[in-house]
């Protein structure tokens, strides 16, 4: 309690995560809050900015074209995308269509990725233009390949509005493999959503955060940042760090006046920081890890 009412958040526009959201769907809660902050900038990365509405509308284009090549049921479909707004538009489309979303990160090795790939049984494959290459070596002849970018029907930007139970499956993430072969984790929207509430109410996270995200969607932890962000209004900066460096963040967290950071690996950015250095919109540091 003494953590959490030190918490607060300057702006005073705070609003708890309502139990009863948990026992919805998180496609459920995301276009509530759509229908709240159409306008608002829910995704800003160096290149583009994507607002609430124009997030919801790509993820539905994506959402349909997945139920238009699979079969109906709650099935696992990969996502093989470099960090960005793809990769996020995807992971929402893919809840939209009632099915698991399986991250693969394109910076494993080859054959960790194929692994995973026929493990999981997916169904499909969605990609960028960055990734055909590699959905292509991984997948073979076995599995479709959907480039998300190239989906431009606009009369399916729709919602779904499909009936889910929170008892459906929402991913399945792979451990490291450090002990092993990696192994899937699964888990339900109601695990997201519960996670997600008592990390909203416990860190205040509001509509006025604008919080960095560099991790991997491939890891456990990029699941503690794109919900709570997307599923309370705020908005998310993905950062691919291992690409771009640590100073890269730095200059990040004050350009875009950062107010929630988060990071495993604090070492690597206080080492990169000068004397002088100072984070004015910064309110909240989480770590992990470390």
């Amino acid at each position: 309690q003494a953590i959490r009412d030190r918490c607060f958040h300057p702006s005073g526009t705070f609003v708890e995560f309502p139990i009863e959201d948990v026992e919805t769907s998180i496609p459920a809660r995301f276009e509530k809050i759509v229908r709240m902050f159409p306008d608002r900038i829910a995704i800003k990365t160096k290149d583009q900015a994507f607002t609430y509405d124009e997030l919801n509308k790509d993820a539905n284009r994506i959402a349909h074209e997945i139920l238009n090549q699979c079969e109906k049921g709650n099935r696992p479909v990969a996502i093989l995308m470099e960090q960005g707004a793809d990769v996020l538009a995807a992971i929402l489309a893919v809840l939209k269509a009632g099915k698991l979303y399986v991250p693969l990160d394109p910076t494993y090795p080859v054959a960790r990725l194929k692994y995973m790939l026929r493990d999981a049984q997916a169904e499909l494959i969605l990609v960028h233009h960055r990734t055909v290459t590699l959905a292509h070596e991984i997948g073979g002849q076995e599995f479709r390949v959907t480039h998300v970018t190239e989906i431009g029907n606009a009369s399916t930007e729709r919602n779904l509005n499909l009936a889910l139970s929170p008892d459906t499956s929402a991913y399945i993430i792979y451990t490291s493999g450090s002990t092993g072969q990696p192994k899937g984790v699964v888990d339900n929207h109601r695990n997201v959503l519960h996670g997600t509430l008592r990390f909203t109410n416990g860190l205040h996270v509001s509509p006025e955060d604008r919080i960095s995200f560099t991790h991997s969607c491939s890891s456990s932890a990029s699941v503690r940042r794109i919900f709570p962000a997307f599923l309370n209004g705020a908005s998310l900066f993905p950062l691919d760090v291992r690409r771009s460096g640590a100073q890269s963040l730095i200059d990040l967290l004050v350009a875009d006046s950062i107010t929630f950071f988060s990071t495993g690996r604090i070492r690597d950015f206080v080492h990169n920081l000068d004397q002088k250095q100072t984070f004015p919109n910064l309110r909240l540091v989480s770590l992990g890890g470390e």
